[in-house]
């Protein structure tokens, strides 16, 4: 995401959408009331009979209402009331028009507040834009899996069969069809950046593969005990994402989450979980760090902007953790809010 303004004085922000993922962002940014403006298309019905209805550009100020992702379309609607625009001719103050955010398309969103935590989720977008995708290959002799890796969550890409050719697949075999298909779609997803990883011998004897065929790409070799999606979580939690991007926001997630569940089930815990608990924990200044899933702010923003004001205004910090990750699966089943805590609270 182009983050071209955040101005703190008068509350705003104005951003240049450049992914899917920043849609998905702007939508756990934006909330009823705020003032979203940007350049539109609005039907001008016809004056006179036989005289079609056109669209017009016009630049129009909603104060929003409803706001629904479409990810299928790369789309963000955003519907209110229209509080402003030009040219004022086209331009009907109080009834209702939907803004869409796109892809390309500058958008400046007007908030009441704008609390540190939207500041971070910008620039965190912001990063992950500037880099690349890292791409996880997990594998065994009978099936391999190719997973994009960002901050948003992981998404599966392919799952690659191998042939029945033995248990072992020699680097040398040039006409291993398993590993061509592989480096094929890898090839396919122009990622520079990947993680192969999973049991025994095969990663290995893919990398030579790799290698023989002169594949320009960072590869690190990562052991794993299990493929697919158990291997992922493994991988993730293992910290070995460091080695490719030590800014990783989906390991320091899954890490955040893993210190929580630990903690929980200590005898003397420092950690508490449920929004009631969580709640007292942060009035108290107890909090050290405070989780709060992207879904649970979207259903109940009023009440998680007050818990994270107060940790904000304490120095605790706040991380946002998506609902699409296995971190996030954890903390929705740990009622969505929980915070590690620095001292226990009776």
């Amino acid at each position: 995401m182009k983050v071209l303004t955040i101005n703190r004085k008068e509350q705003f922000f104005e951003v240049l959408p450049d992914s899917i993922e920043d849609l998905w962002v702007l939508e756990r940014l934006i909330q009823e009331g705020d003032l979203c403006s940007g350049q539109t298309e609005r039907k001008i019905k016809a004056t006179q009979e036989g005289e079609k209805t056109v669209k017009k550009a016009v630049f129009i100020e909603v104060k929003a209402e409803k706001i629904e992702f479409h990810p299928d379309s790369a789309s963000l609607r955003i519907l209110g009331e229209i509080t402003a625009g030009h040219p004022a001719e086209l331009i009907e103050i109080k009834s209702h028009h939907t803004i869409e955010a796109e892809i390309g398309k500058k958008i400046k969103i007007k908030k009441e507040k704008l609390m540190q935590y939207h500041i971070e989720l910008l620039e965190k977008a912001k990063k992950a834009s500037m880099k690349e995708k890292i791409l996880a290959v997990i594998l065994d002799d009978e099936e391999a899996g190719l997973y994009t890796v960002s901050d948003y969550g992981t998404e599966k890409k392919a799952l690659i069969k191998a042939e029945k050719q033995g248990k072992r697949f020699k680097a040398e075999e040039k006409g291993n069809k398993y590993f061509e298909e592989i480096i094929e779609k890898i090839s396919q997803l122009e990622s520079k950046k990947i993680i192969i990883a999973g049991p025994g011998f095969t990663r290995e004897n893919l990398i030579k593969f790799m290698q023989n065929k002169k594949q320009k790409m960072q590869i690190i070799n990562e052991p794993l005990n299990s493929i697919g999606k158990t291997g992922l979580t493994e991988l993730i939690k293992s910290g070995k994402m460091k080695a490719l991007e030590k800014e990783m926001e989906l390991e320091k997630e899954a890490l955040a989450v893993e210190e929580l569940i630990t903690e929980i089930s200590r005898e003397n815990k420092l950690a508490e979980y449920g929004l009631n608990e969580v709640k007292k924990a942060i009035e108290f200044g107890a909090g050290k760090k405070l989780l709060v899933l992207d879904e649970l702010l979207l259903k109940n923003r009023k009440e998680m902007e007050e818990i994270i004001n107060s940790a904000e205004q304490q120095k605790t910090p706040v991380i946002i953790v998506s609902v699409k990750t296995d971190a996030g699966k954890k903390l929705k089943g740990l009622s969505g809010i929980a915070a590690l805590l620095r001292f226990k609270i009776q």
